[in-house]
């Protein structure tokens, strides 16, 4: 009955969605620039970009982490971390 856990894999992916729909919508529309026009604006918005969804993934995915490694010590559950491609 509990519903912590999927409430904030709910909100993880919630911040994924956002950073694809907004940060990496950017980013393609600044990288899609033929190279005469890309500016160097354009190379520091996109490195801003950048930074900011690893941020925003980044602590969305450390808060899940979190309760996940509490709901598994709550339900006596064993979890067996991998690494990421």
């Amino acid at each position: 009955g509990n519903t912590i856990l999927a409430d904030e894999a709910i909100k993880c992916i919630t911040v994924f969605r956002t950073v694809a729909e907004n940060e990496y919508k950017e980013m393609v529309t600044i990288n899609s620039k033929p190279l005469e026009q890309f500016t160097d604006s354009d190379d520091i918005r996109n490195n801003e970009l950048d930074e900011a969804a690893k941020t925003k993934v980044h602590e969305a995915e450390s808060r899940f982490l979190t309760m996940q490694d509490s709901f598994a010590v709550k339900y006596k559950y064993t979890l067996e971390h991998k690494d990421s491609l």
